[in-house]
């Protein structure tokens, strides 16, 4: 039966129960009988009793009456069994009502319901967001959001009654700006699905995107509405598109919406393609549209197929009927039926600035050709320098087509296809050209289109940024390169002095300590560029990290919270005293994610021996919700990558009894422990896993061979890229 038992202290250092559901994909059928299918749906009538009538009961409706220890809900709407839920324990709450009349709670326990004030503000004017949006009130008369100590998903969408794991939902002194922002954009998202996953459901789960694709790219509407000063459009580029598209360019991707025989491959649904990649075609959707005929077609959807279950053609259809749109679907199921994305070829025509011709083929990271030569119905966005700011919309519907640009042949011209990543129309370079860029850029090294040399010369260039998130994109490059060098201790040294060349000048714009004049994502920024510096060695960074650490943990002054991560990590690695002080915060955190990030940093350690503690203590008394954060941590760790995995290797049946059947973690433990490996060898290990253990790898067998392309592809990407690295890098000075 998929209800959670979590234990925890309160704030009087007592040990503490509580007991949540979660019944998606298809555990409800564990806890009572019903036919557990998304397609039938009924209203549900619940009463529990416990022996302690003292106890919070929550559930998905308002409570109707309460006779001793019997607590008994209001009928739900009609919905699907996999959104019944409750929840049972020592809990308090904070309330607020949305401007709509909605009452909103969010629930935690007794000691820490304060720490839900920010995900309480976003809740409610999310509910009243949405319901304008949509033109379709929130359904419920109450919306509850439960912080759970034990939850193997990030959150899970019960109608009036949202669970979070710990991290998703408190906030606190001890909170950083990214971990505000990932609470923000959970708490929408989940409401979100009030309206698309719980009024309107897909008929089954190989329609999942719907649900989750959907509130990934919506979740954004709210957040941006609120937040501003976050510029999270730019934020959807780098942390959902590029997410995608790196997945998206394996052989061992998958289609959005692809076959789902039985409940067993559900949960391998659960996935970048359906919620990253899902997002994104969203997004492209709505760059293709006006608003205005977005916001009136998914109405047309959520009305049409109200409290009832929809698929992929009835979206096509809506959107079709409210824009006229007779092609959509033809285009849209180019996308969502086939695995992968285009290569988008651009070639001058002769004799003319004005004409170019554009070819397209699927991308795979590893340069390869895929024989089927899928085509896709491309919409096409492009700005030149004359204009105006404004840009145009065309469709590639073929394998190659000439197009007019529409330039006059005068002087110096230039034209971008796919300006602002589909973003915004500005006629100057945004955040998301640059980044969108950055990562084309990377991607192209990758499948051999172009030297590691070449891309390392561009970011040279690029000293003068300022905009976090396409800083956020460099250095996610430059950690895959460290990643790949492992070991490589004479090119590491030089992919160092690289390093701090490029982040120098925007270290000592930003220093350590916030001013006046900070902007709104200058603080992450600066932790993430004093992450890349200490990684690096960079001596004043190192110096200032350790000195600010003892101050930190002595009382006399304190390390923001953006900060810790990477201060943390640097003392583990610098002496003995500084890992038993991060492993003391992390034992006596009061605060989840503070003891989340000490955990990550003291795996960051190069001593085997800890390194063995810290992989028992892993699997032994880690929550189970949290064993991929330090998982992660070793595998990136070059120490312990192969100690890890061997781990995992060793112990799959102990790791699959404690994780297996249904949990959303097995994939998970799978991706984490195998990040950091670049050998033939270690892929050949992750293909015998799967063939020694062929009964217990199910809802991982997609990240197992998705692993298995990964390894050998960074192991063929070493042996390919190297020279030209160390070419490079040796002249750097």
């Amino acid at each position: 039966m998929r209800i959670f038992r979590s234990t925890y202290k309160d704030q009087n250092g007592e040990n503490k129960l509580m007991f949540s559901t979660q019944f998606e994909a298809t555990d409800a059928r564990r806890a009572l009988p019903c036919w557990d299918d998304s397609a039938l749906k009924a209203t549900f009538d619940l009463s529990l009793i416990v022996s302690d009538e003292s106890l919070t009961l929550i559930s998905n409706m308002p409570i109707l009456s309460k006779e001793g220890n019997k607590v008994t809900f209001e009928t739900t709407p009609i919905m699907s069994t996999y959104l019944l839920a409750w929840v049972i324990g020592e809990l308090d709450y904070i309330e607020d009502t949305s401007a709509d009349g909605i009452k909103v709670r969010v629930y935690a326990p007794k000691g820490s319901q304060e720490q839900g004030r920010f995900a309480l503000n976003v809740a409610t004017k999310a509910i009243t967001y949405f319901g304008n949006y949509f033109n379709i009130k929130y359904q419920i008369s109450k919306m509850d959001l439960i912080a759970i100590p034990d939850f193997s998903a990030g959150a899970m969408e019960n109608w009036g009654c949202v669970t979070y794991r710990l991290t998703r939902l408190l906030v606190n002194e001890s909170t950083s700006v990214t971990e505000k922002q990932a609470t923000a954009k959970t708490v929408s998202h989940e409401i979100a699905h009030s309206w698309f996953g719980n009024q309107v459901t897909m008929q089954w789960w190989n329609g999942l995107w719907l649900n989750e694709g959907f509130a990934r790219y919506i979740e954004h509407f709210a957040v941006s509405e609120l937040f501003k000063e976050w510029d999270v459009w730019t934020q959807f580029v780098s942390n959902v598109l590029c997410v995608a598209l790196s997945l998206d360019s394996l052989r061992n991707s998958h289609p959005v919406q692809v076959h789902v025989a039985d409940a067993g491959q559900i949960n391998g649904m659960f996935d970048t393609i359906s919620y990253a990649k899902g997002g994104s075609l969203n997004r492209m959707l709505g760059d293709y549209f006006t608003p205005d005929v977005i916001s009136k077609g998914l109405n047309l959807y959520l009305t049409r197929h109200a409290y009832n279950n929809a698929t992929t053609d009835d979206l096509w259809k809506a959107l079709g009927d409210v824009s006229g749109d007779s092609n959509l679907s033809a285009m849209m199921n180019t996308w969502v039926l086939q695995t992968g994305y285009p290569l988008i070829k651009i070639t001058p025509v002769a004799n003319t600035t004005a004409t170019v011709q554009l070819s397209q083929e699927r991308f795979l990271l590893d340069g390869t050709t895929d024989d089927s030569k899928p085509q896709w119905i491309v919409p096409i966005r492009y700005q030149t320098n004359q204009s105006n700011g404004d840009s145009k919309l065309i469709v590639l519907s073929e394998t190659s087509v000439n197009i007019d640009l529409g330039l006059e042949n005068q002087g110096d011209t230039y034209y971008k296809l796919n300006s602002c990543a589909v973003g915004d129309r500005l006629a100057k370079s945004t955040p998301a050209d640059r980044l969108n860029l950055i990562n084309d850029l990377f991607a192209f090294c990758q499948s051999n289109l172009m030297g590691f040399d070449l891309y390392l010369d561009m970011l040279s260039r690029l000293n003068q940024e300022r905009d976090y998130y396409v800083w956020s994109e460099i250095s996610t490059g430059l950690g895959y390169l460290y990643n790949l060098l492992g070991g490589e201790e004479q090119i590491i040294n030089k992919l160092n002095t690289f390093t701090v060349g490029l982040y120098k000048d925007i270290y000592e714009r930003l220093g350590w300590d916030a001013t006046q004049g900070d902007g709104p994502m200058d603080s992450p920024l600066r932790a993430l560029v004093i992450n890349r510096l200490l990684k690096a060695k960079h001596s004043h960074a190192v110096d200032q990290a350790i000195q600010r650490f003892q101050s930190h943990v002595e009382g006399s002054g304190t390390l923001i919270p953006d900060l810790r991560s990477c201060v943390y990590s640097i003392v583990v690695s610098t002496s003995d005293r500084g890992y038993q002080q991060a492993f003391e915060i992390y034992q006596n955190a009061d605060s989840h994610s503070e003891k989340i990030r000490a955990l990550q940093s003291i795996c960051t350690t190069k001593d085997t021996s800890r390194i063995n503690e810290l992989i028992q203590m892993t699997f032994e008394s880690v929550r189970s919700q949290d064993v991929t954060y330090p998982i992660s941590s070793l595998s990136f760790n070059s120490a312990s990558c192969e100690l890890i995995w061997e781990h995992v290797r060793s112990k799959w049946d102990d790791i699959h009894s404690r994780f297996g059947a249904g949990n959303f973690s097995l994939a998970g433990i799978v991706s984490s422990s195998t990040c950091g490996l670049s050998t033939h060898q270690a892929a050949q290990q992750v293909e015998q896993l799967a063939v020694n253990h062929s009964k217990k790898i199910s809802g991982a067998e997609r990240a197992l061979h998705q692993a298995i392309e990964k390894i050998k592809f960074r192991a063929n990407l070493y042996e390919r890229a190297k020279d030209k690295l160390v070419q490079y890098l040796n002249n750097v000075k």
